[in-house]
């Protein structure tokens, strides 16, 4: 236990990290840098002002004054991985939605269940996704996805699914990059 949360501190600050993408997703993505500042953060906070317009499911693992952390960490995954289509549920806080259409104003932002298939980036945030869903969408070639609330013992056989490719995971949530060009690779990171 105690080794894993010093790995875990470690990797988060890039010791350790010998992968390229995944020290730049330490780096400038899962720790942002101080003095730095994204042109989304405004936009980000003030649609956590506003009420949504329609009903939103809380997030199970995080408070509601934590949505606009995860917001802002969306808002630099996405402009970071520039993904063409992007799926998240349309269940999830507007905020979300703000962060990832202000990161690539350019991508596809898709929420219907049938539409998972054909995007880039996935990002699971309720849970909602069935396991066997989740785990074939896992397994497809240069496919991103994002998990969060993964039982461990699913979030730990899926790692092991994994053929190829980037892993960068915590005790429940999972992120993902499978690349058939990259040899397996996981690293133990806090995910905001």
């Amino acid at each position: 236990m105690i080794i894993k949360a010093i790995k875990r501190r470690l990797h988060a600050y890039g010791h350790g990290v010998h992968s390229p993408m995944a020290f730049a997703l330490c780096m400038d993505i899962l720790r942002q840098r101080r003095g730095y500042a994204w042109y989304g953060y405004d936009t980000i906070q003030a649609s956590l002002q506003r009420p949504p317009e329609y009903k939103v499911t809380p997030l199970p693992d995080i408070r509601k004054s934590a949505y606009g952390r995860r917001a802002r960490f969306l808002l630099r995954l996405a402009s970071h991985l520039q993904p063409q289509s992007v799926w998240i549920s349309d269940k999830v806080h507007p905020c979300f939605h703000t962060a990832l259409k202000c990161a690539v104003p350019n991508a596809r932002i898709l929420s219907g269940p049938d539409q998972m298939k054909r995007c880039s980036l996935i990002i699971d945030m309720l849970g909602d996704i069935d396991a066997d869903t989740r785990r074939s969408l896992l397994l497809t070639p240069e496919r991103m996805m994002l998990c969060y609330n993964l039982p461990a013992e699913q979030m730990q056989s899926l790692i092991e699914e994994i053929p190829s490719g980037l892993i960068l995971h915590d005790r429940h949530s999972l992120f993902t990059a499978l690349r058939t060009d990259m040899l397996k690779t996981s690293y133990l990171i806090p995910i905001p």
